[in-house]
């Protein structure tokens, strides 16, 4: 029988090793995330700092089918949100819990959010997953870093062609949206109401709604704040 140089068999070496090695290492084949489900919509806090949670689990597999050989070396991973604060309660394990506080600044930061997972087995075989959900904010609560106006307005006012400073929100209107001179800074100012989360009864702007309807009352408005300054 061959020997090696210590001195012990090729077969007794190759049981040594193999019985060295945790037995799921061999056989990861793949991480499966049971939760959240792909596509689900999340809507944000509607409380000042206050605080949502997402609920995540996984399990791993291995190439027999067999589950959960690995559990404990699952890994997660979530984005940040800027102005918002992403927390995971474990960032190991077959469960986590995700929490988002606050909402974040940028109306670019809403939509897409995927959250990720990894476990490593055999000579740094990694096994990878990953699950995208959609969050919203709640678009009437008013608690978003500007403070005072609705969500919407406040997020639908980072949309290009909409000048800040110009555009401010009121209830004092019936009208989707108006261009008045402001007495007290002697200025032409657009003043956009809660009809421009709407459309128009005529069908205005190609049957345009929500934040279409809402460019349009904007650029519509600019048009006359451009004209009346240049009169």
């Amino acid at each position: 029988m061959r020997k090696s140089h210590e001195g012990m068999s090729i077969p007794a070496l190759l049981l040594l090793a193999a019985c060295a090695l945790p037995l799921w290492a061999n056989g990861l084949s793949g991480v499966v995330i049971t939760a959240p489900a792909n596509g689900d919509k999340i809507v944000l806090t509607d409380v000042t700092n206050g605080t949502i949670t997402i609920d995540c689990a996984a399990y791993t597999v291995a190439g027999n089918g067999a589950k959960n050989i690995c559990d404990d070396d699952i890994h997660w991973s979530a984005p940040t949100l800027s102005g918002a604060t992403v927390a995971l309660s474990d960032t190991t394990g077959p469960t986590t819990t995700i929490s988002i506080t606050g909402l974040p600044t940028d109306n670019s930061s809403f939509g897409e959010f995927t959250i990720e997972v990894w476990a490593r087995g055999h000579f740094q075989y990694t096994c990878t997953a990953s699950v995208t959900i959609k969050l919203f904010y709640p678009k009437d609560a008013t608690n978003n870093a500007g403070g005072g106006v609705p969500n919407w307005f406040y997020y639908w006012s980072q949309i290009p062609g909409v000048r800040a400073g110009e555009v401010l929100y009121t209830t004092s209107i019936s009208r989707p949206g108006e261009t008045r001179f402001q007495t007290i800074n002697r200025r032409w100012i657009v003043l956009i109401g809660p009809g421009a989360t709407g459309c128009s009864a005529a069908g205005a702007y190609d049957y345009a709604w929500g934040i279409d309807f809402f460019a349009h009352v904007c650029r519509h408005e600019a048009q006359h704040l451009s004209d009346v300054t240049q009169w």
